[in-house]
């Protein structure tokens, strides 16, 4: 055996300058603004057979039990059930907590109060903790109040705030433990954000559970969604990304689509408001990543550019640039390898392995060692080569080269796990991370 020890730096900014900062609304829990919506299939993309077509037609919200209808797929014991590649290391931003996988095993600190660490508490963790014995996790994602991942064969698990359906288990306010989601379905990638989930199956369908503002959930009926509920169009899906308001996801034939709130042209035109259903953005098909923030969208092409609509805020123009309804190039380009969003923040990872962000910096999410907001991409400061960046809400992490999970932004909740609540403005190691592998 040798033993490695993965460390997480996570560095964060104090609060102070004249920039407004976005962050969370006041309450995290904030009240569904759904409008009524059409109920009919919408979308003009690719479609399965015709006997996945029909199953997944008649698959709709069962509010009896905390299943859901399913698909025709592989089960867990079936011959067909998907195999997956062996993980090393993942590490997640949140809205205030922060996961990592690590040879499997999940690890997870920041605010607790609704449960959304997943260790049995409600004790904020300064320090990560391991979550459960299992060594099987594949992938995790957490919002504000509540976070899911999944494991084993395609297992999708959720805990923290059910208040409005995000954990997708009928029954109690708050799970302080990963539940299970009933049902027979294979799960491949997992999204959570402000109150609502969204995930994908191993045959390409997408579900979204939880609140559904102004038709967030793409199921074209009015929600919340108390259980996975198939967002229509019959799309094969690659990604699915959960803006605060909006839903983005990419198919499979590098195609975007976005649904949901409108207020700042993040879905397409302005005369797009309140859309149930997945509305397609350009006739393009060579993207590779989508990312959904609070009021903007990111995507990544196969050429390595990164293209931006939205509020200008948000999406690395000029100081002039008065925003974008369709995609449009950001000021920078380095040949781009990887995108990041969630809140006020974007950062992205160069050919060069380098981490650069824009937008609100005001808790020093930007990494660049004072409290700054900028149009521009930035550099993150630290001279670190990276091989992964994750965006979170009022913070940022990113895992090295090396090996090492790190962080920076703030801190008042213990989302960067180095044993304190102190704001870091560049990245910092997370402390108490040691696994061994073979």
């Amino acid at each position: 055996m040798k033993y490695r020890a993965l460390c997480l730096i996570l560095a964060l900014g104090a609060c102070g300058p004249d920039a407004p900062e976005p962050g969370p609304p006041t309450s995290p829990a904030d009240q569904d603004s759904s409008s009524g919506v059409s109920s009919s299939d919408g979308g003009s993309g690719s479609h399965h057979d015709s006997q996945r077509d029909s199953d997944s037609a008649s698959s709709t919200l069962d509010d009896s039990n905390s299943g859901v209808h399913t698909e025709p797929s592989a089960s867990f014991g079936d011959p067909e059930a998907p195999t997956w590649p062996s993980l090393e290391a993942e590490i997640s931003a949140g809205g205030a907590v922060t996961c990592a996988i690590l040879s499997g095993q999940l690890w997870c600190w920041g605010q607790n109060f609704s449960g959304q660490v997943g260790d049995g508490t409600t004790d904020m963790r300064t320090l990560p903790v391991r979550i459960g014995d299992r060594d099987d996790w594949r992938q995790v994602s957490q919002g504000w109040t509540h976070s899911c991942g999944i494991a084993g064969l395609g297992e999708l698990y959720c805990w923290g705030s059910n208040l409005h359906s995000g954990v997708g288990v009928l029954g109690e306010h708050h799970y302080l433990v990963p539940t299970m989601i009933a049902g027979h379905l294979v799960w491949r990638h997992v999204d959570v954000n402000m109150g609502r989930s969204c995930g994908i199956t191993m045959h390409g369908d997408a579900y979204c559970w939880g609140q559904n503002p102004r038709g967030a959930g793409g199921g074209g009926i009015p929600g919340p969604y108390m259980n996975p509920t198939l967002v229509v169009g019959g799309h094969d899906w690659e990604a699915i990304s959960t803006g605060a308001e909006h839903t983005c996801g990419l198919t499979t034939h590098g195609e975007i689509y976005c649904w949901g709130t409108n207020d700042d042209n993040q879905v397409g035109p302005s005369s797009l408001t309140g859309l149930s259903e997945p509305h397609r953005i350009g006739d393009r098909n060579d993207w590779v990543k989508i990312q959904a923030g609070v009021a903007h969208s990111c995507a990544l092409d196969d050429g390595g550019e990164i293209y931006c609509w939205g509020s200008p805020w948000y999406i690395a123009g000029e100081e002039e640039f008065a925003g974008a309804s369709e995609p449009t190039l950001i000021a920078e380009q380095r040949d781009w390898i990887d995108l990041s969003g969630m809140n006020g923040h974007t950062c992205a990872l160069s050919i060069a392995d380098e981490a650069w962000c824009w937008g609100y910096g005001r808790f020093g999410e930007l990494g660049q060692g004072e409290l700054t907001a900028s149009r521009l991409p930035m550099p993150v400061s630290g001279g670190h080569r990276w091989s992964q960046i994750s965006v979170g809400g009022t913070s940022t992490c990113g895992l090295t080269l090396e090996g090492r999970p790190m962080c920076w932004g703030l801190n008042q909740n213990g989302a960067l796990g180095d044993g304190t609540t102190d704001d870091r403005l560049v990245p910092t190691l997370v402390q108490g991370l040691s696994i061994s592998t073979d």
